[in-house]
């Protein structure tokens, strides 16, 4: 393993140090690589898993808002009273019909 000064560029170095490694008669070099390359094969998977993870939630949040700003419009007028006297106040109908003894309990 060769470490390299911050600020050098690692792959600059893999050239170099294969061909002194190659000197040493008892060293035997299966593949030369830098650590970046190593971490994005280790953690590649894992993170295409969590972009497609992410854009799939992206997506269910996106329809869920444009069902719910299509459908809700409708669900309140279903949920206005007609005949409610324009909101005033003190004229309200009631949707229950009352027993006349109960009308004049009321009072």
């Amino acid at each position: 393993m060769v470490r390299t000064a911050p600020g050098l560029d690692p792959e600059a170095l893999l050239e170099p140090a294969r061909r002194l490694l190659q000197r040493v008669p008892a060293m035997a070099i299966e593949e030369v690589t830098t650590m970046d390359f190593v971490l994005a094969q280790a953690v590649g998977p894992a993170r295409q898993v969590m972009l497609l993870l992410g854009l799939l939630t992206t997506l269910a949040v996106l329809l869920l808002v444009g069902l719910l700003s299509a459908l809700l419009p409708a669900w309140r007028a279903s949920r206005t009273p007609r005949g409610c006297c324009c909101g005033r106040p003190g004229r309200r109908r009631s949707w229950v019909k009352r027993s006349p003894s109960a009308a004049s309990r009321s009072r």
